[in-house]
């Protein structure tokens, strides 16, 4: 017996049944059966039968039990044992007042038993059970040997119970190690060390599927999917989780820790018919999941979650597992937002020396400046089309565009903007100060016909100054909406706008080199205002915007 527990480490199966087949056919029993402790529940184990006839008996008993998990008590043999924790024998289960469990002799024709504990340091783990199919008590001295098997089940328990866990311990290493590995080998591009994060937790963890979300406006939007139902994966692509915050689900954007549902179908949220719950079954199947938050510096910024399609609770080790994945992509976002605010840096700084460099060479005529401005603005902000104007005291007037279509830069050029809230332009121009319109089509006030010209939606505007006198206006546009991670850093550390101190050359006119007539209606000249004096302005703002321009302004005069 101990050589095969020691030649079957990793099966357990086989050894708990030849324990259970070796213990029936020494104790003169044609049945035996083992039953493991799960939480309050016995579940069996093994199950043998000395002959083929008792061996269908005992399969037979065993599909019952399957089904029907014992607990502690005096209506089974198995129950009395877990209460009474020592070897208890039942003489007759027929005869027996107290004995409920009927399926034992209906479906194993079962007389007599004899049960035995399985203790692991005084704890409770488990029921060697010995069944006879004739009415004859077992001895002392079968009890006795019952017991050494009993405490041999033990041993074997233990071992395969030390060496899956060591086995996952390996696992969780190699994961963590793999994953590790990939956001060093991908510093910024999050998508392969996603997929692995998802690919690791749901095998690890006995999902069928998982989900990474980042967390924006009060929702949850997909970053990285693993195995999900096509869709289910459909639906969560196109429309953004908002939990109730009273939810399982919900409840980590309150507490920023780990939730779980065993059995969705079970839970306030599905029965009171809330459709992100309903959606979670009825299209993707859920029943038990796991919701673990991404948090960095206190603020919830995403969530990893994985999901089974059966009822089937997560372990604490499990929930360990998927808390230090949850944290090794925040790592990897970590990483990546720093990378690309590097990149941006440098980019900026390139910018910066394009523009000197052009500078350097346009002494006395800066539209080559403004095209350079213009082309830097819009590629350093992500947008789609960027103009300059030049304010005449006036209007503004385009001076320069980048990628601007022409029969649009025709429309610019005939009709100049006077200052007022018309337009983004308009804006910057009368307030002096950095506008930013998310959706032109969602504003009241703006009414430039240039959004009837071409198909503008996003639109940033920069005045440019020197001193408190106005001198034109820097405008970038973007023709769908998209999210507006950079428009801030485009801006510059300077949130009242990009006061450049410089002077424009005598003599630049507009693009066409005509004036023209406003078809806008008349909004009065803005007073001047005070603005922030040039020596409160940050150091990067001065080396990035101001010195440059101030540079072009001194050649020019």
């Amino acid at each position: 017996m101990l050589k095969i527990i020691g030649r079957s480490t990793f099966d357990l199966k086989t050894v708990l049944d030849t324990l259970a087949s070796s213990a029936a056919r020494l104790s003169e029993s044609e049945m035996g059966f083992i039953l493991r402790r799960d939480g309050e529940v016995y579940r069996i184990g093994a199950a043998t039968g000395l002959t083929p006839e008792f061996l269908e008996d005992a399969h037979r008993y065993r599909q019952f039990l399957d089904n029907h998990p014992l607990r502690p008590g005096r209506a089974t043999l198995t129950g009395r044992v877990a209460i009474e924790g020592r070897a208890v024998q039942i003489a007759d289960v027929t005869a027996d007042p107290e004995y409920r469990l009927s399926e034992a002799f209906s479906l194993g024709r079962i007389r007599s038993q004899l049960g035995v504990p399985l203790l692991r340091e005084g704890t409770l783990i488990g029921v060697l059970i010995l069944s006879r199919q004739i009415v004859k008590p077992y001895s002392e001295k079968q009890i006795e040997l019952a017991t050494t098997f009993a405490d041999q089940a033990v041993i074997a328990i233990e071992n395969a119970r030390l060496l899956t866990e060591l086995r996952e311990s390996l696992d969780r290493q190699t994961a963590t190690a793999e994953v590790l590995g990939l956001i060093s080998r991908f510093p910024g591009d999050l998508e392969p060390v996603f997929e692995g994060l998802l690919e690791n937790a749901t095998r690890l963890c006995e999902a069928n599927f998982g989900i990474l979300y980042r967390y924006d406006d009060r929702a949850f939007h997909v970053l990285a999917l693993r195995g999900v139902p096509h869709e289910f994966e459909s639906l969560r692509r196109r429309e953004p989780v908002r939990p109730p915050l009273d939810s399982s689900f919900g409840r980590i954007i309150v507490t920023k820790q780990a939730s779980y549902e065993e059995d969705v179908r079970l839970s306030a949220e599905y029965l009171g018919e809330n459709r992100v719950y309903r959606d979670a079954v009825e299209i993707g199947g859920i029943r038990s999941y796991l919701a673990v938050p991404l948090v960095r510096d206190g603020e919830l910024i995403g969530a990893s979650s994985i999901y089974r399609q059966e009822v089937k609770p997560f372990t604490p080790k499990q929930i360990e597992l998927v808390e230090n994945f949850a944290a090794q992509a925040v790592i990897a976002i970590e990483n990546a937002r720093l990378l690309g605010e590097l990149r941006e840096s440098l980019e900026r700084q390139t910018a910066m020396a394009d523009l000197l460099a052009i500078i350097s060479r346009s002494t006395f005529d800066l539209r080559p400046v403004f095209a350079t401005v213009a082309q830097s603005s819009a590629r350093l902000c992500e947008a789609d089309r960027a103009i300059i104007f030049r304010y005449d005291g006036e209007l503004l007037r385009m001076v320069a565009t980048f990628n601007t279509a022409p029969d649009f830069e025709e429309w610019i050029a005939q009709n100049p903007i006077r200052p007022g809230r018309h337009s983004g332009a308009a804006r910057a121009a009368l307030e002096r100060r950095t506008v930013h319109v998310p959706d032109v089509l969602a504003d009241p006030e703006y009414t430039y016909g240039a959004k009837d010209a071409e198909t503008i939606r996003t639109i940033l505007g920069v005045p440019i100054l020197k001193g408190d006198e106005l001198l034109g206006v820097i405008m970038i546009y973007k023709l769908d909406l998209r999210r507006r991670d950079r428009e801030a850093t485009c801006r510059g550390p300077d949130s009242d706008g990009a006061r450049c101190r410089r002077e424009s050359p005598r003599g630049v006119a507009s693009r066409s080199g005509q004036p023209h007539t406003s078809r806008e209606d008349g909004v009065p000249r803005p007073a001047h205002r005070r603005h922030r004096p040039r020596d409160q302005e940050p150091p990067e703002f001065r080396q990035q915007f101001r010195r440059p321009i101030d540079r072009a302004a001194e050649r020019a005069d």
